[in-house]
């Protein structure tokens, strides 16, 4: 008989950093209470992890992601002395490996377990990460239709490969998982009782909120000198912004709902997703958020410069001296600026020791 090997592909933006965050913690559970093996792998001090990629993906510097057959054959040969039946990776780096998966669908059953969210969710989404991880600093592009994203690649996925391959499942943020992500995830394997009721779900790598999007993404356009992921970690800690907002048009908005439930029903009519009437209802009774036109506004610069001198008033001023030296500052950037430094003088006018660090910095 088989073994079997299930990879959790995501992709991006369904929940991966929870599941993984969870899993990797729960390892010893996992090994005791089953058969299902789940390789160790690291979370940073955020619990942000790219799952098992580093077993055996390589990556070079400005190249994609190669898969090493060598050092996946390695992690099989433990596999196949070991007593467990099932074999478990996660990341989302897999999505776009799965034919290189393909070619041990003969010695063992292969499936591929994979999340379906609504592409007018995930393409704000993705833009949003795109700003805090990869220094995008122009606003987020509108077309009449969404184009090309992951649910056309498992689409070809599904053609090529057939649909016995693959796990479904529906994906939807707030209340939609009858419990949570993880026990909806865990129930594939007979599982979602290692869930205790009491658990604490965290909130892993979340969104930013308008004014921090507005913020970072200005920031984007100046050279840091490494201070990004400080100011990605604390910017995720603000929590006083609109968070329940989108920038997507009204009749964008509508354009995009109704391409993506085409596009959901005819991946659920190759390869059925569970919950998929769920998600369709999901999509039906979900309101827009609010709109918000992308621009820093003054009062969201003063919110979260505010912020930011409240938790780290040496960062702050060395995030606004590294921008204030910046060659090619435009007039919009000098207003900026100055609000800034406005505000920095108002911090340290309520804290005596600031000023006396202030003259350290100077």
């Amino acid at each position: 008989m088989k073994k079997s090997i299930y990879v959790h592909v995501g992709p991006p933006k369904t929940g991966t950093s929870i599941l993984q965050s969870w899993l990797s913690r729960h390892i010893d559970e996992l090994n005791e209470s089953s058969n299902v093996l789940y390789p160790a792998h690291g979370v940073d001090e955020n619990q942000v992890s790219s799952g098992h990629n580093q077993l055996f993906l390589d990556k070079e510097k400005g190249k994609k992601s190669t898969f090493s057959h060598s050092n996946f054959q390695k992690l099989l040969d433990k596999f196949d002395v070991a007593s467990f039946d099932t074999l478990l990776l996660s990341s989302e780096y897999f999505f776009y490996q799965i034919p290189e998966f393909m070619k041990y669908s003969e010695k063992y059953e292969i499936k591929f377990i994979a999340y379906v969210r609504p592409e007018y969710e995930f393409i704000e989404s993705i833009y949003n990460q795109s700003v805090k991880r990869n220094r995008q600093n122009m606003p987020m592009a509108m077309r009449k239709e969404i184009r090309y994203t992951y649910l056309d690649s498992l689409i070809e996925y599904i053609t090529t490969y057939g649909n016995q391959y693959f796990l479904l499942r529906a994906y939807g943020v707030k209340n939609f998982f009858e419990k949570n992500i993880i026990s909806d995830f865990l129930s594939i394997f007979k599982l979602d009782y290692l869930v205790i009721e009491n658990d604490i779900i965290p909130i892993i790598n979340s969104s930013y909120s308008f004014d921090c999007l507005e913020f970072k993404r200005w920031t984007n356009n100046f050279l840091l000198d490494g201070l990004d992921n400080i100011l990605d970690k604390k910017l995720q800690a603000y929590t006083k912004g609109n968070e329940n907002y989108t920038l997507i048009p009204h009749q964008t908005y509508i354009d995009y709902k109704a391409g993506s439930k085409r596009k959901i029903t005819a991946i659920n009519d190759m390869c059925p997703i569970i919950n998929y009437n769920s998600l369709i209802a999901y999509i039906d009774k979900t309101k827009r958020s609010v709109y918000m036109h992308q621009e820093l506004y003054d009062e969201h610069l003063i919110k979260v410069v505010n912020f930011l001198t409240e938790e780290d008033f040496k960062f702050t001023k060395k995030l606004f001296l590294l921008i204030s030296s910046q060659d090619s500052l435009t007039e919009q950037d000098k207003h900026k600026l100055s609000i800034f430094k406005k505000e920095l003088s108002h911090a340290q006018n309520r804290n005596p020791f600031r000023s006396f660090l202030s003259k350290l910095l100077r």
